[in-house]
């Protein structure tokens, strides 16, 4: 999703490639194709699974990108990339230029899969989404 901000561009989870880890073909085109997208002030990344991360995408609009954000530990999987990257944890907040950025925390609605995975708080607490604000729009 390509979101504008007053003068603040923000694109969440950008899929602009053919096919989720090389597997699964798209079944539509993106709504923007990589040469449509304007300069991007911050492109959050809610998870780190290949329908919500591709390293395709990123480099397509590698050279529009000022900052990716993504949940905390996910840096590791992150390749070099031109533009900044970032993680973020969860209730902590980047700020740029009259942006904030914050994750917050999120229940998986697949409550069975946590239960047959066996995953941990930890990694419950990195499945968290971005939350952009305009400063000065909403006060704490």
């Amino acid at each position: 999703m390509l979101v504008q901000m007053d003068d603040k561009w923000i694109l969440t989870d950008p899929f602009l490639v053919d096919t989720m880890g090389m597997l699964q073909r798209r079944a539509s085109p993106p709504g923007l194709t990589a040469g449509e997208i304007p300069k991007i002030d911050a492109v959050l990344v809610s998870h780190m699974h290949p329908d919500h991360l591709s390293f395709g995408s990123l480099e397509r609009i590698e050279r529009k990108v000022k900052t990716l954000l993504v949940p905390q530990g996910g840096l590791a999987y992150i390749p070099r990339f031109a533009f900044d990257a970032r993680e973020l944890r969860t209730w902590r907040s980047f700020d740029d230029g009259g942006m904030r950025i914050t994750a917050v925390p999120v229940k998986s609605p697949r409550r069975t899969i946590r239960n047959r995975l066996r995953v941990d708080e930890e990694e419950l607490h990195r499945l968290c989404r971005r939350v952009p604000r305009p400063e000065g729009l909403l006060r704490r």
